[in-house]
C-alpha cells in the first residue's frame, strides 16, 4: 500500500535555475505535485541568505513542469488581500490548465513581519482571516458581486470576472479550528506529520466541518507534510502507515542542495506502490 509522493521546493538559499531545474526533473520521474513556500525572509538563519519569492516562481513552475500539481503550501495570508489572492489563482488556473492548487494558512512567523512593520495578530485573528478569505475567494471566482461584512474583510458589491473550472482551495493547517474550516469550506487540508499527537483531534474536526455540509473523507483531499530527513530514513514504512491514518498522499520538504537522485528513487518505487493499489482497488 502506497500513496501519491509530492514535495514542497525550499525557497530559502536557492537560485531560480536550481529550482526550476529541480521541479522539472521531480516532475519527469512522476511526482504527484511540486509546492513552494510563501516566505519573506530567511528565518532562523541567515537573516541576508537570499529568498526566492514562492508566488512569483509559480508561472515558470507550471510552464517547466508538464504532469504534477503545482501550488504554494501555503500562501501566507497575513501577506494576501482576498482579491489579490482571487486574481492571482485565477491568473495561475488558467496557465495551468488544471494543474494549479491554491494553498492558503494563517502564518504565524512573527519574525519574519514584525520588522516590516506588519502586525500579523494572534492566532484566534489569523484563523479569522482564513475563515474569511476561504469563503471570498471562491465566491469571487464565480463571477457574481459580493458584498461581505466580516471581521477582518468588508466587500460592498466586489465582482472578479468568472473563472470557470476553478482550482482546488487547500488549507494548511496545525490546529483543530483551521482544520474544521477546511472541512466546512475547502477542498483540502495538509497537515504536519510532526503535529501527530493532535492527529485525533485533527480529524475529528475534519470530520465537524465536512459534516456540517453533509459531506465525509471521500474525495476530499487530505495531505500529510514532512521533512526529507525523517521521511528517507524509512519511506515505503511511512507511506504506508499514512495511508493507514487516512492521508491520500503526502508532500515532502526539500531543502538546496536538493537530494534528487534519492528523491527520484522514492518516487520510482512509490509510483509503483501507487500502481498496484489501485489495481487492487480495480
Amino acid at each position: 500500500m502506497s500513496i501519491p509522493l509530492g514535495f514542497c521546493l525550499s525557497t530559502v538559499g536557492v537560485a531560480p535555475a536550481t529550482l526550476l531545474a529541480a521541479a522539472a526533473r521531480l516532475d519527469d520521474a512522476g511526482a504527484d505535485s511540486l509546492w513552494v513556500w510563501d516566505h519573506l525572509v530567511s528565518v532562523g538563519r541567515d537573516p541576508l541568505e537570499p529568498v526566492l519569492d514562492g508566488p512569483a516562481l509559480l508561472s515558470a513552475l507550471l510552464v517547466s513542469t508538464h504532469q504534477c500539481q503545482v501550488g504554494p503550501l501555503v500562501m501566507n495570508m497575513t501577506n494576501w488581500h482576498p482579491a489579490r489572492l482571487a486574481l492571482l489563482g485565477a491568473t495561475l488556473a488558467r496557465l495551468g490548465a488544471g494543474r494549479f492548487a491554491l494553498g492558503i494558512g494563517g502564518g504565524g512567523l512573527a519574525a519574519e513581519q514584525l520588522p516590516f512593520g506588519v502586525d500579523q495578530g494572534d492566532r484566534a485573528r489569523r484563523t479569522q482571516r482564513v475563515l474569511e478569505a476561504v469563503q471570498l475567494v471562491p465566491a469571487l471566482w464565480r463571477g457574481a458581486p459580493v458584498t461581505f461584512d466580516g471581521a477582518v474583510y468588508r466587500f460592498d458589491q466586489a465582482q472578479l470576472p468568472a473563472l470557470d473550472g476553478p482550482p482546488p482551495l487547500i488549507i494548511g493547517a496545525r490546529r483543530p479550528p483551521m482544520v474544521r474550516i477546511a472541512g466546512q469550506y475547502a477542498d483540502g487540508v495538509n497537515l504536519q506529520w510532526r503535529d501527530r499527537a493532535w492527529l485525533p483531534e485533527l480529524f475529528a474536526a475534519l470530520d465537524a466541518g465536512l459534516a456540517s455540509r453533509q459531506r465525509d473523507r471521500r474525495g476530499f483531499d487530505c495531505s500529510i507534510h514532512a521533512g526529507w530527513t525523517q521521511f528517507s530514513t524509512a519511506p515505503q514504512a511511512l507511506l504506508e502507515e499514512w495511508a493507514q491514518h487516512g492521508f491520500n498522499r503526502a508532500i515532502i520538504s526539500l531543502d538546496p542542495p536538493y537530494p534528487l537522485d534519492a528523491a527520484c528513487v522514492l518516487l520510482m518505487h512509490a509510483v509503483r506502490g501507487v500502481d498496484r493499489r489501485r489495481q487492487s482497488n480495480s
